[in-house]
Parts: structure tokens; sequence; C-alpha cells
């Protein structure tokens, strides 16, 4: 488990020290939003707590604070303090610490940046003691403190939470509890700086209409009471030249079209790609190479391959822009199928969260993933996460619109992207139907409907939806959906 290594103690431990106690002091006040918005810090309590920061200087300087840690003089000054006890007085405390520590006194402080860039649990390493998980904030076009919409987008349930991470301005915590036994890491990525665009372009293909060829294996899983359960694996989906080389085309129509982000369905994903880390490596090196030779200036940053069911795991790879694999992660609720349950035995309960500048809190739902009330309270209300990007392979859509009604409640874009042969029945039309969507926060959805008319055969065919999220203040909340159609044949 990564976390931030120091000479000294964790700084980010007393925060979570901080928090335990302010639990201890008042549950009610802990946890009760409105309540605490309406008590009154006084000036004696401010004056009391700048004469405490006064004595201990290092709370109040970021630079040397994340650099060399925190000595145990002050921890212990902090803990015999006259007002420990004393909601108030902690919780001001606590505010004027948290202040100070910006995403960019973060990631400029050695022991954070060599933290962070990689997977890591929390900033602080006294979870199991606190029960607290405290990470960084990045800012996000719809959190309730953004320069631009700060004032309206408290509507969402997300800004109206009862925890205090509303009034942090560069942290957040959440309880450990609340993972439900998940392994939740993080990654931070300030060099992408969505913030510094005008716009957010995710682009999403169902890559193919025709029904691939799933190998499916059948058998009984017996159980300890002596019962037995019907089960499920995939052995592989053809035919892979194919698929692979409609993924090319899209690639670079991706390319062309300067998307952020790039993602492909569920379960389209075979040996070649996403494949072995070094399969991708070779298919992505070359893929970027081309991309470059036909004079396209822009990669996706983030390239969503089609998950690989392998080895009872159905699991999602994301690539960077550079080829190099980011994260993977596995689907946790398997789908019934003709009354047997997909054997995710091996799967791994590790969820990761992209923190990007600009965007927010990124996480990804497999499918089935997205329709578990359960996961998507983790998603939303406990990681409040931002944006929610699900591939999936259903033939279903109205539960993953009830789901995407949820998401943009709580303030949360969500981009859902089907695969056609998995949703239309034998001589339906591509039109007949959308095949994915983008929930926009307060505005609606955009639905991605087909221009194709089921004229989409070729191994060389172009199919993509191409979301636009404007950004900028004139245009927030704005979005729109494009669909880019070009026969193979």
């Amino acid at each position: 488990m990564s976390i931030p290594q120091y000479e000294l103690d964790n700084p980010f431990d007393l925060l979570a020290v901080l928090l335990k106690q302010l639990q201890t002091i008042n549950s009610y006040l802990f946890s009760n939003g409105e309540t605490r918005s309406a008590m009154v810090i006084d000036d004696m309590c401010r004056a009391e707590v700048e004469a405490f920061l006064t004595q201990h200087s290092i709370l109040v300087n970021p630079r040397k604070l994340l650099r060399e840690g925190l000595d145990r003089e002050t921890q212990e000054a902090i803990i015999s303090w006259k007002h420990y006890n004393t909601f108030t007085y902690v919780l001001t405390l606590l505010g004027r610490i948290e202040s100070g520590l910006t995403l960019e006194e973060l990631i400029d402080a050695p022991p954070i940046k060599n933290c962070i860039s990689q997977e890591f649990s929390a900033l602080n390493g006294n979870v199991e003691i606190t029960g607290f998980c405290v990470l960084p904030k990045v800012d996000a076009l719809l959190d309730s403190n953004n320069q631009y919409d700060g004032s309206k987008t408290r509507r969402f349930l997300r800004n109206r939470s009862n925890n205090m991470n509303n009034e942090f301005r560069n942290l957040y915590f959440y309880p450990i509890d609340a993972a439900n036994g998940l392994d939740i890491r993080h990654i931070v990525l300030p060099h992408i700086k969505a913030e510094d665009k005008e716009q957010l372009i995710i682009a999403a293909s169902p890559v193919m209409r025709e029904m691939p060829k799933l190998l499916l294996n059948r058998y009984k899983v017996p159980q300890k009471d002596g019962s037995s359960i019907n089960m499920f694996s995939i052995e592989g989906v053809g035919p892979e030249e194919e698929i692979l080389a409609r993924i090319k085309t899209i690639f670079f129509e991706a390319c062309k079209q300067k998307a952020d982000i790039l993602f492909f369905p569920e379960l389209l994903g075979n040996q070649k790609f996403p494949g072995d880390q070094q399969d991708s490596q070779f298919l992505f090196d070359e893929l970027i190479m081309l991309a470059h030779e036909a004079g396209y200036e822009k990669i996706p940053y983030l390239i969503i391959a089609p998950t690989r069911w392998a080895n009872l795991d159905n699991q999602l790879v994301v690539f960077d822009g550079n080829a190099d694999v980011l994260m993977r992660q596995s689907k946790q609720y398997p789908f019934n199928h003709e009354k047997a349950v997909e054997d995710l035995r091996n799967r791994s309960p590790k969820i990761t969260i992209l923190h990007i500048p600009g965007i927010g809190r990124l996480a990804f739902a497999i499918c089935r993933d997205y329709l578990e009330p359960e996961f998507q309270r983790l998603l939303l209300e406990t990681l409040q996460c931002t944006l929610l990007i699900c591939p999936a392979f259903s033939p279903v859509k109205t539960a993953f619109e009830q789901s995407g009604e949820v998401s943009s409640a709580n303030g949360c874009y969500c981009v859902w992207c089907n695969c056609c042969a998995a949703f239309l029945k034998e001589g339906q039309q591509p039109d007949a139907e959308h095949i994915g969507f983008l929930f926009v926060p307060g505005v609606g959805i955009k639905k991605f409907e087909p221009i194709c008319s089921g004229a989409c055969n070729g191994e060389n065919t172009v199919c993509l939806f191409v979301t636009t999220i404007f950004f900028n203040p004139e245009r927030s909340g704005a979005a729109n959906v494009q669909h880019i159609w070009e026969n193979g044949n």
C-alpha cells in the first residue's frame, strides 16, 4: 500500500486524527451539515486558533510541512491543547491547516508526488486507527466551490451531503467502512490539466453490429451446502482480426476528432487487445506512430480498451496516451444469462479512481456494476465521483438510463455505450434505438442515436459517437453528441 514516506510523521495522519476527534466530540454535528452550517464561529474561537498556529507555525507552512513531515512535539501540543475537546475550535483548526494544502503544493512535494503518481489508497497511514481515508481534492466543474458554478450546483445531492467534504477546498475524505470490502485505489493525473481547456471530448464506439462469436462454456459449480449453481465462462471472442481492424480504424478517427478519452464496449477484448501488457505496448506504439505520421496532433490521453474475459475475470484496462497501462479493474457483479451466472470467481476487488484537474474524480463501472445500488452509492456518495464511464454488452437499456438519472442527481456526468450486437434483435435497424448516452447533470440525457441504418459492415467501418462537454463559463452545463460513421465497404 503506497503512502507518502517521511522522516518525521506523516502530516495527513494528523488530519485524520482531527476528523476522528470531531466525530468523537459530537457525532451528530459531524454528520449533520445543516446543523453545522447554522453554527456560529465567534471571534474568540478564531483568535484562539490563530494564537495556537502562531506558536506552531509548521501547521500553516504547507511547503515545509509537506516536504519534511510533522514533528512529535507539535502533535502532542495539539492533543494537550485546552480546546481540543471543543468542536468549533477543532473544526476551525482543521480548516486552517487544510486550506494551505493545495494540489500545487502537494504535487510539488517529493513525498506526495512519488505517492500519487501511482496507485495509492490514502494520503494518511492511520486508516485502520481513525477509520478515515484522506485524499487530495482536484477541481471539478460541478463542485460546490467551483469559481463559476458554485452557487447553482449546490442543488446536486453530492453538494448537499452531510459530511464535511463540501467545507474543504483541497482535501476530501471518506470512511473506510463505506468501501464495502472493496480495495479502493487512487491515481492523481495533474499533468492532464483538463481545467485549462474549454471542453472535454469523450469518444465511444459500439464497434460492431454483427453478433461476435462468443465461445461460452456452461457448467455447474458445487456449493458448500450440497447444492450447485449454473455458471458460464467465455473462452473466446471472435472474429479477432475483424474486431481488431475496426478498433484500429476507430482509434484513428478518435485522433482525427481530437478526443481526450476513447472507450469501447464490454467483452470485445481478446488476446491481442488488450491482451498482455507487452502485446498492447507493441500495438499502441504502432498506432501512435501511424497517427503521428498521418498528421494527427492529438492522441487521446485515456484509452479504455474493450474488456477482456479470461481466467474467470472480466477485466477493463486503461492506457494512457503513451501506450502505458495506467490501471486494471475487474467487473464486480456477474451477468445472468439463460439461467446461468457469469463466473467471476477470480475477479480482483480493486476499484481505481482517477483524479484529473478540471474533470474531478473519474470512475469506471463495467456493465452490470453500474446497475447495482450499493456500487452506485460507493461511487457517487462515498467517493463523490464527477464522471462515470460505463462500457456495456447488454440486451437492456432502461435500467442504465435510470442509473444515469441517479448519477445526474448527484452532479455526476455519465457516459454509457453498448455494443449494437448485444442490443439489437435480428433484422432490427440500429437507428431504431439509441445505443448509448451522455447524462448531463441538471440538463438530462443526450442519446447516442445511430445514423447508419445498419449499413455498417466491413473491417474498416468507422462508428464513433463523439460527446463534447463544455467547460467554459458561458456554455457551462452544455453538451452535444455527434455520430461519426463511414461504411468500411
